[in-house]
């Protein structure tokens, strides 16, 4: 019979308990008598090259297939359904006569890169999950990168398949318009050129033509949004058809809208101030060419026309000639005083002012809502930053096209002299007002847009990233501006306040390759600072006996960007655009990463929205710190990358538990407040930690790569005490098991069992000794629990092998003695009771178990090398352990 016939018949045997020992049994006294393994080896023939081909064939053809599923499941994965149809509904958008909607429009038409390309490929586009993209994680491996990779792949596909058609001829909207002409032969051009980027450029960088789409179909999305809420029909002209005389006619007030956020209010009174800024530039271009004619009539001498005197002039056709003249220029002295006063001073100077006042206070609350999304809550009705963007840049460019009709409007001078002066002295006042509210925003438009990280090791490399959020809106992308960064204490952060940008910087240590300049990314349309490979040095700090002290010690960073602004009068303005980090806490250990984290959590929690640096309350309700526990463990424990869903986050037993854990008894008010001393400073009865030490370590814990995925998978109960853990498992079927977070040591997880104690002679819960991480690194969750053969049922039902078996490490038993002299070897968990191992019996029929230890213990098991079958392999344990019965433990 061959060696395959024999795996084949030796794989389909049940192993007999008995059978087992007694040939353990015999191998053992042949040992102990001096016989050598090659004995043993001569009984068995070696393997051949062939035969071990047919067993690596399986291992091998199951690699392939876990690799041929990944790989479909990137591609799958990808697939989302989110922006399907999304193009079609803006074209729609062209049959609602809302003039604000076609200024959306328009504008997204003109300063939209690949516009082309997102119409052409919408199909293809509008069915990728671009939204699950964090495009900030260009971790190489990743899901987000390779998500991106899969994306771009997929639109190389659809570029070459559209050039691979020779017959297809394609209708491309120029200039965002509704149809166009077939141009074959350009869009051909333009696909080999899609085609070429994509190979290139952005196979290498797939997250920037990411960031470009995301934002693109973020976009689409506002105007949606706006046109669903807005009426269908505005700006209507008169009924009998004539223009409306009010030059600010387009400025019309708007029905308020329900249920918009407050950013959609500024964009909407936006697009409707470009509506009517508009309607005055084309006014006053019609009042050049008016002044122009004037000015040839008169032959450059306008004050001519203040001597005119009917009665000196005897010719009919004279006075008619006259009179024309007298009137065009009545006509542009009107309309003149009506753009200065009646549009400028008193409509739009009012409502530019009101609007940067609004996006300040945006910027400020979208500040606010880093630093709670930094603990992992979502602020409602809170502005993203390309939001933020898209109100910025339109309100810069208002400010110039205003400065540009003060400047024209000053070079029209058609009344007499006195009015003159009085009306050039309020066009000096308007242009110097505009140029000052475009400083302003200037100054305050520039944002942290990826924080440092608020607990900063020093001298360890960090970074983070800045953008402008004027941008390309007042040209101050043209020339590359300085930006230096330095950290400050609270004193100095509160005098810089108090001063503004032209306060002297007294730095708290030093920020190594701490200047770097702007670059504008043409693709997006953004204009961004990144600062890379900085790394802070410090003095020696605070009490050496305390480590709460320096963990306590807030600091911050000053980013000051140095900008050249330009205006079209001429005048030009050095500008410093200042922003600062959210509060920074500095360690030079990671002992004090813990209490460090803490002082950061409370900041970013409960402190003001406008506030002293870096003041925060002393105590706080509980039901808040319940709130931020909850948002941090779910960004930290259950947020997955890549994946929109946030979680279940802390349950009503968890919160009910760390109640308790803090206070006592969860018998409290909520509204009851707790201090800091409480939460930070003072330890736990009885324990040498304080209660955010030990949550913090537990998240830690839970958030590694060890543990999360079965917590996610609701596998681990962890917010549990002893007690009330015992008394649920005493109701279970005997082999019943949960997991609990250890209250004794620190970011550690126990197992709690239900077994029979042979050494009491009767049934009990015991609890296993806590596993930390990095005991975890060596033997997984599923391995450990596989190897307590007496650990049967998660819970109450749910069988081990079902709920774990999937994530059991594969066990291959290759035979190399050919090749090496090494016995093969793995780790297995055993229990020990003082010192002895004990043993556990899966039958439920008999339950005859000795006492389970409270110690676990890695036990290294090895057997010889081409013993036993390929096909169920012997226990080593069974082979070599002086006590037979260690099968399975």
């Amino acid at each position: 019979m061959s060696l395959d016939t024999e795996v084949e018949a030796f794989g389909d045997m049940s192993i007999d308990r008995t059978n087992t020992d007694s040939l353990s049994t015999n191998l053992e006294k042949e040992v102990t008598n001096g016989n050598q393994w090659n004995d043993l080896e001569a009984t068995i023939p070696p393997l051949q090259p062939n035969e071990l081909q047919d067993i690596f064939r399986d291992v091998v053809l199951d690699w392939q297939a876990q690799a041929e599923l990944t790989e479909m499941m990137d591609t799958a994965d990808i697939e989302d359904t989110t922006y399907v149809g999304q193009w079609n509904r803006v074209e729609r958008l062209s049959s609602i006569r809302n003039k604000v909607v076609e200024s959306m429009i328009y504008k997204f038409c003109q300063e939209t890169p690949m516009l082309k390309f997102r119409i052409m490929f919408a199909d293809v586009i509008e069915s990728k999950c671009w939204h699950l993209i964090d495009s900030n994680d260009c971790q190489p491996g990743g899901i987000n990168m390779r998500r991106a990779s899969t994306i771009v792949s997929c639109l190389q596909e659809a570029v070459a398949g559209r050039l691979n058609d020779s017959y297809m001829q394609i209708r491309v909207p120029i200039d965002g318009g509704r149809g166009g002409n077939l141009l074959s032969v350009k869009v051909k051009s333009e696909l080999l050129n899609w085609e070429q980027e994509l190979r290139g450029r952005y196979t290498q960088r797939p997250m920037e033509l990411v960031q470009v789409m995301q934002k693109m179909l973020k976009r689409e999305q506002y105007i949606l949004e706006m046109a669903e809420k807005m009426p269908l029909y505005t700006n209507e002209q008169p009924q009998n058809g004539s223009m409306s005389s009010s030059p600010g006619s387009a400025m019309q007030k708007t029905e308020p809208m329900p249920d918009m956020p407050r950013v959609q209010y500024i964009i909407r009174d936006l697009n409707q101030a470009e509506l009517c800024s508009r309607e005055i530039t084309e006014r006053i271009e019609r009042m050049v060419g008016e002044y122009q004619q004037l000015h040839l009539c008169t032959g450059g001498n306008l004050q001519v026309l203040d001597t005119y005197d009917p009665r000196l002039i005897a010719s009919a056709e004279e006075q008619r000639t006259w009179k024309t003249i007298i009137e065009l220029r009545d006509s542009l002295v009107q309309t003149r005083q009506v753009l200065i006063h009646e549009y400028h001073k008193d409509q739009l100077f009012n409502q530019l002012q009101s609007l940067l006042r609004r996006v300040k206070c945006e910027i400020a609350e979208w500040k606010r809502a880093e630093a709670y999304l930094s603990n992992g809550k979502q602020v409602a009705d809170s502005s993203d930053i390309d939001q933020l963007e898209d109100c910025c840049k339109p309100l810069a460019k208002l400010f110039l096209q205003s400065l540009d009709q003060i400047l024209k409007l000053q070079h029209i001078e058609v009344d007499n002299l006195l009015k003159e002066q009085e009306n050039m002295k309020m066009l000096d006042y308007l242009r110097q007002h505009y140029e000052n509210m475009a400083k302003d925003l200037v100054e305050n438009a520039f944002i942290v847009e990826k924080q440092p990280p608020q607990v900063l090791m020093k001298d360890k490399k960090f970074m983070c990233q800045l953008r402008h959020l004027v941008a390309d809106g007042l040209s101050i992308h043209q020339f590359r501006f300085d930006t230096q960064v330095q950290l400050v204490n609270t004193e100095a952060a509160c005098a810089i306040v108090d001063g503004g940008p032209s306060t002297p910087i007294k730095p708290s240590g030093k920020i190594l390759n701490n200047c770097h300049k702007s670059d504008f990314v043409e693709q997006t349309k953004q204009l961004h600072v990144h600062m890379r490979n900085m790394s802070l040095s410090m003095r020696q700090r605070g009490d050496r006996g305390r480590a709460d002290c320096v963990a306590e010690e807030k600091f911050c960073m000053v980013f000051r960007a140095f900008i050249s602004l330009r205006f079209p009068s001429k005048a030009e303005y050095d500008v410093v655009a200042q922003t600062f980090s959210l509060p920074i806490v500095v360690i030079s250990h990671g002992k004090q990463e813990a209490d460090a984290q803490a002082t950061v959590f409370w900041d970013n929690a409960f402190s003001e929205s406008v506030r002293r640096p870096f003041e925060v309350p002393d105590s706080v309700p509980w039901n808040w710190i319940l709130d931020g526990l909850n948002c941090l463990w779910k960004k930290e424990c259950e947020k997955e990358p890549g994946s929109a869903s946030e979680g279940i986050g802390l349950t009503h037993e968890a919160k009910k538990y760390l109640t308790v854990k803090l206070l006592g008894t969860d018998a409290v008010d909520p509204h009851t407040h707790v201090s800091w001393r409480q939460f930070n400073r003072e330890n736990l009865p009885g324990k040498g930690f304080t209660f955010w030490t030990w949550f913090f370590k537990v998240m830690e814990l839970v958030s590694s790569p060890y543990v999360k995925k079965f917590w996610n998978l609701r596998y681990i109960t962890g917010f549990i005490g002893k007690a009330e853990c015992q008394n649920y498992l005493l109701t279970c079927p005997l082999g019943a098991f949960m997991f609990r977070f250890s209250d004794s040591q620190l970011g550690a997880l126990s197992i709690s069992c239900y077994t029979y104690c042979e050494k009491t002679k009767r049934k009990e819960v015991g609890h296993l000794e806590p596993d930390t991480i990095k005991r975890l690194q060596t033997r997984s969750i599923p391995d450990m629990v596989k190897d307590l053969d007496y650990l049967l049922y998660l819970g109450a039902d749910i069988p081990k092998d079902r709920a774990f078996g999937p994530y059991y490490t594969p066990e291959f038993r290759v035979e190399s003695a050919q090749k090496h002299d090494y016995w093969p070897k793995s780790l297995q968990v055993v229990t020990k009771n003082n010192g002895t191992t004990s043993t556990f019996i899966r039958s439920m029929k008999q339950p005859n178990s000795p006492d389970m230890g409270p110690h676990v213990q890695l036990k290294s098991s090895m057997s010889p090398p081409t013993f036993g079958s390929p096909g169920t392999p012997l226990s080593p344990l069974d082979l070599l352990s002086p006590n037979p019965s260690l099968h399975g433990e």
